[in-house]
């Protein structure tokens, strides 16, 4: 018992020395960066709300996931193009699937073509598309592989 009450005194001061180390204003500079790290989610978060807020409720996580990505990399107008471009497609349904004439398939948020070699663990999750369709988009140059873009998107 005795042996238990010092060992449990021991992780207890050894768990509070590296705080105690820690001058004042170390602790304080931290607080100000978890602070400003907190604010900065709160004003992302508000964006993507917004951004979202157009749509139904249905398939709303998927909506985040896809308004998060792109206002993160590139800006507001490119994430509201690709919502548009990812609702037109696939009404953000991740599971989305269409047989074209060419007998290929497109799959997930993006309707991603087989002709682009991406594995269905990637087609079907929206996130792992998303980011397929950001570095899509960086490497084109915009959305013009995807027929929505052209169809609802780029003229309205």
């Amino acid at each position: 018992m005795k042996k238990a009450v010092i060992l449990i005194l021991f992780l207890i001061i050894m768990s509070v020395k590296p705080v105690c180390a820690k001058t004042v204003d170390e602790l304080l500079q931290e607080y100000k960066q978890e602070y400003s790290d907190w604010k900065q989610e709160q004003i992302i978060q508000k964006k993507v709300d917004e951004l979202v807020s157009i749509y139904p409720d249905k398939n709303k996580a998927n909506q985040r996931i896809i308004a998060r990505a792109f206002y993160l990399e590139f800006d507001e107008a490119t994430a509201r193009t690709a919502l548009e471009v990812a609702r037109n497609e696939s009404g953000f349904r991740s599971n989305a699937t269409n047989i074209n004439t060419n007998n290929t398939y497109d799959k997930g948020c993006w309707q991603i073509n087989d002709t682009h070699h991406v594995s269905d663990n990637i087609r079907l999750n929206c996130k792992k598309s998303t980011e397929w369709a950001i570095n899509k988009v960086k490497h084109n140059g915009g959305f013009g592989i995807w027929v929505a873009y052209h169809k609802y998107v780029e003229n309205n």
